[in-house]
């Protein structure tokens, strides 16, 4: 078997479409996580515009679309009145829509095509430590499922291993940033409810506004940050059952260095921020791509100067938009004080912000020479 030249740990969307990239371009890869098995549970949403259309060579996409709902649009509600929508199919893209696929959905894709390829990932298996020898040599130790640690040499490590990653924590980088004090809520919700399921709806009350995204089935994702948000439902939506649901804090964070010698960073990794948007696995996924890119064409030097400034510049915006769930922010005040004039000039901003949502608010890789 060839020995790998790229490390990747940790096997959420991130690091398996960055072993997934990496083996489309003829790079041997070796990925790890400490978890048994991959979560069951949704965890994110939405697989939007730009990531369909990275993973498309790779065949991926043509199999999400199998399963996913598509999701045309969002309306913001005030009082029972729509005060605003957004027309995704309105986007200059070949994927005019959020494409709603639970995130353990992805991951089995992703996995079930990187076995095609002959790339399984190593579970039950963790990096415990890591030293760089130089910018093309780090040395790791790996705990097996076995119960025994390896040292082994790398030339190459993409860290893909999380918020809480190891490998950020063992090379001493900072990842600061900020955190909301309040909790935020998500619920997975089986409902009798007469909403379109091709439409996200946001519901603006005083107490802050309510996302609630299809799922397919009549199933529904409710969240945000507002206490009691069952409460809030519009009537004519009764809960028949609850698939699931969380509790979390939300941090806005951006990895001070997205390299160290030859270690990159990609995903939660290397930035955290609300689920508003959906940018999250998404921004991940693009990270995924821009690494291996750059690694198959001998251009890593750029890799922190490419992502840098793109997920700095996507983690400020979500933060801003992430106040209109807490009721606070100029958007939310517009909403609440002034909806009919919302109304008039939102259609102004619809198409900014419907290239922003779908992931096409920048190039991916800006500088090609």
């Amino acid at each position: 078997m060839q020995k790998a030249e790229v490390l990747i740990c940790g096997a959420g969307p991130t690091g398996l479409a960055a072993a997934l990239f990496l083996t489309e371009l003829g790079v041997p890869v070796r990925i790890i996580d400490k978890l048994p098995k991959h979560s069951g549970f949704s965890k994110a949403l939405g697989v939007n515009a730009r990531t369909l259309s990275l993973l498309k060579p790779t065949g991926v996409t043509d199999i999400l679309l199998q399963d996913g709902i598509k999701m045309y649009g969002m309306n913001t509600w005030r009082d029972g009145k729509r005060i605003m929508h957004l027309d995704l199919s309105k986007v200059d893209s070949p994927y005019k829509f959020m494409l709603i696929n639970p995130q353990f959905k992805t991951e089995e894709v992703l996995t079930a095509t990187l076995a095609q390829k002959g790339i399984n990932i190593e579970r039950s298996t963790e990096l415990t430590d890591i030293n760089i020898i130089s910018n093309n040599k780090a040395k790791v130790s790996i705990l097996g499922p076995d119960g025994n640690i390896h040292l082994e040499d790398y030339s190459c490590l993409f860290a893909a291993d999380g918020a809480h990653s190891t490998v950020r924590s063992k090379l001493n980088i900072n990842f600061p940033g900020t955190s909301f004090p309040e909790p935020w809520h998500f619920y997975d919700l089986e409902l009798k409810c007469a909403l379109p399921q091709d439409q996200g709806q946001m519901l603006a009350t005083k107490k802050g506004a309510i996302i609630m995204l299809p799922m397919g089935n009549n199933i529904w994702r409710l969240g945000g940050s507002v206490p009691n948000l069952l409460e809030y439902l519009p009537q004519e939506c009764k809960v028949i059952n609850t698939l699931w649901d969380t509790t979390f804090k939300v941090s806005h964070r951006v990895i001070d260095r997205f390299a160290s010698g030859p270690v990159y960073f990609g995903g939660d990794a290397a930035h955290l921020h609300s689920p508003v948007g959906g940018r999250g696995m998404n921004l991940g996924i693009e990270d995924a791509f821009v690494f291996a890119t750059l690694y198959a064409n001998g251009r890593l030097a750029k890799y922190t100067r490419f992502r840098q400034p793109v997920v700095k510049k996507v983690v400020d915006q979500v933060e801003r938009m992430s106040q209109m769930p807490r009721a606070k922010g100029a958007m939310y005040t517009m909403v609440d004080k002034a909806p009919s004039i919302m109304k008039a000039i939102f259609p102004i901003f619809a198409p900014t912000f419907g290239k922003w949502v779908l992931g096409l608010d920048h190039p991916v890789i800006p500088d090609k020479r």
